[in-house]
Parts: structure tokens; sequence; C-alpha cells
């Protein structure tokens, strides 16, 4: 995330595992997770299970999503893995899914991590009027998702809607966490937020050419950056104990990169075998 590619990078993991070992048990745990089939998400996930919290698996309904939450279960059957259908191109789910978790984790839940993501296709509009981009996948043109919707107004929505939780757990316990997971690329192109990405469009937001792309992903990315100060602000202008952070996953060889492997994608594959 914060680079673009051709394809996935193969590589084995390099300095995770060490890190793994310093995480303390998350028992009694509550953890949300948005975008966890695969990548950075399905990491974060499976170590919120290795280590003994309640994980939450926000993700449509998918074989992958059957596959990730079967293998997490069945290699971590003494925690609880939950899957929660969350389609992030649309409002209606996602408030359905935080609907769902509400009626279900009522006590309130510890921590809510926004990683799903996608990045720098063709802009369209999709359901709710937004940014809707496409990939090609197998030489063929297949629609994917929205991409302003994806990476930050869906987690947005999701956000406040389950920040009555999260407040809950951290009057509780003393701390609750919503974790925003943004990107290097926010600073590339060196582009203000223009609230004009942030608006439902009936045309192309600058085109389909590479440095368009690009900048429709900067400015979701940014927008996470954004959101969390803000809202840092928020809380901390009212004392709440919820925290609000943002993090850069660093160079990644994820399936975020397949998406660029159809028409127009970067070189970024070579790139990551080089640097990792």
């Amino acid at each position: 995330m914060g680079q673009f590619y051709s394809a996935p990078a193969k590589k084995e993991v390099k300095w995770y595992n060490d890190f793994e070992e310093t995480i303390p048990s998350l028992s009694g745990k509550v953890i949300a997770i948005t975008g966890c089939t695969t990548g950075t998400g399905f990491v974060a996930a499976r170590t919120c299970a290795k280590k003994g919290a309640t994980v939450l698996m926000l993700n449509r309904k998918s074989e992958r999503s059957e596959e990730a939450l079967k293998k997490i279960k069945e290699e971590f059957p003494e925690s609880e893995v939950v899957w929660v259908e969350c389609d992030l191109q649309s409002f209606k789910s996602v408030r359905a899914a935080a609907a769902e978790i509400k009626k279900k984790y009522s006590g309130g839940i510890d921590v809510l991590c926004n990683n799903a993501g996608m990045m720098m296709m063709d802009s369209q509009t999709g359901e709710d009027g937004y940014d809707l981009e496409e990939i090609g996948l197998g030489g063929k043109r297949l629609t994917r998702g929205w991409q302003m919707t994806v990476n930050h107004l869906s987690h947005f929505l999701l956000t406040k809607e389950l920040f009555p939780l999260l407040s809950k757990k951290a009057e509780s316990t003393g701390d609750a966490r919503i974790v925003n997971h943004s990107s290097g690329a926010r600073k590339r192109p060196e582009k203000k937020l223009d609230p004009e990405y942030l608006s439902k469009k009936t045309t192309d937001l600058g085109g389909n050419d590479l440095n368009s792309r690009i900048t429709r992903y900067q400015q979701t990315k940014l927008s996470n950056c954004v959101f969390t100060f803000a809202l840092h602000d928020k809380l901390q202008a009212k004392n709440s104990k919820v925290k609000v952070l943002v993090a850069h996953p660093g160079l990644s060889a994820t399936n975020l990169q397949a998406s660029l492997t159809y028409g127009r994608g970067g070189g970024g594959g070579g790139r990551t075998r080089t640097r990792m």
C-alpha cells in the first residue's frame, strides 16, 4: 500500500515474526477488521486470533472470505472468529453490518481497524453516487468497487455507527481504538484535500490517465489522515478515552497490487522484490 505494482511480489516474511512476539495477550478483546480476506487485513485478523482476541472479520460475501474465515478458525479453534457480511461498496451494507455488531456485541468493542482498500484504476460513479473504479482480471474488465467509498466514506460511516460501542468499552476498560490504514501515497502528488473528490459525481474525476488515477487514490488516502486528525481533536476536546490512530503499512506485497495487472499498471513488482 503506497506503491503501485505490475503484480504481487512473493516474498518471505522478513521482519513481522519478531514483532508479533512483542504483542501481548488479546484475550477478552473484541477486534473488528475490514478487508481481511488476504493481505495486511488477513495477517491482522490471524494475529489477533492467535493472541486470543474475538475477531470480527468484516468482508463481503465471497469464496475468499469463506476460505479466510475457515483457515483462521481451524488454526486457532480456541479463539472466537466471526464473519460479518460487510460490502464497503454499499452504505446500506455497512449500516447492516454495524447493526449486527451492535446487536451481538452490545458490551462494546475494543478496536475498529479500517483496513480495506483499492487503488488507482479508471473512474466511474456507483450505487451511492461516488467514485467507482474498475479492475482487470484475466484479460477481462470487471467492476470492483467505489474507490472513495471503499477507502474512506464507508469507513467514516462504519466508525460513526460503531463509535458508541467503542466509547462504551473505553469507559469500562480505559482504552478503545480506531485504527485507519492510510498510505504514503497520500503525499504523492502533493495535492491538498479537494472536496470535489468527496462529492457525488456523474462524470470522471480527471480522466483515466495514470496521473489522474494516482491523484484519485491519493485523495482517498489523504482523506483517511484528515479524518483521523479531525476526529482526534474532537475526542480530545471531549476527554474521550477512545484513541484514533492512522497507520501506513509500508511496502507490502499484497493482492492490492493485483488490480493493476491489466492495462495501465505499474512497475512496482520488481521494485518490491528489490526493496524487500
